[in-house]
């Protein structure tokens, strides 16, 4: 893709999350959480910032750090996470639940 599209494009922010979901169910979590933060890195160097992608990767990068004991930084992802998504979808939404569970999980 990068061929394609050259290194600073969307698809290439994507592909980078893609991979680092590849590694997490993996369990190789300090690779996925690399590639969740080169592909944020490259979303708000695009410009791309609180948008559900964002959100979501987040998530991810709560659960990362999680896994990997750093449980303030994953609080801190769940937060801004939420910060995010609940703009998007409203306090109600299925969504915004799991992501309290997730956060009550990493406490």
């Amino acid at each position: 893709k990068i061929l394609v599209y050259g290194a600073d494009h969307i698809s290439i922010a994507m592909t980078y999350a893609r991979i680092g979901t590849l590694y997490f169910k993996l369990k190789n979590y300090e690779k996925a959480s690399e590639l969740y933060n080169k592909s944020m890195d490259l979303r708000q160097q695009l410009g791309i910032t609180g948008n559900a992608g964002n959100g979501t990767i987040l998530v991810y990068l709560g659960h990362c750090n999680e896994k990997l004991g750093n449980t303030s930084k994953a609080c801190e992802c769940f937060s801004k996470s939420l910060d995010i998504l609940e703009r998007i979808h409203g306090e109600n939404h299925p969504f915004i639940a799991e992501i309290y569970n997730a956060w009550g999980g990493a406490l």
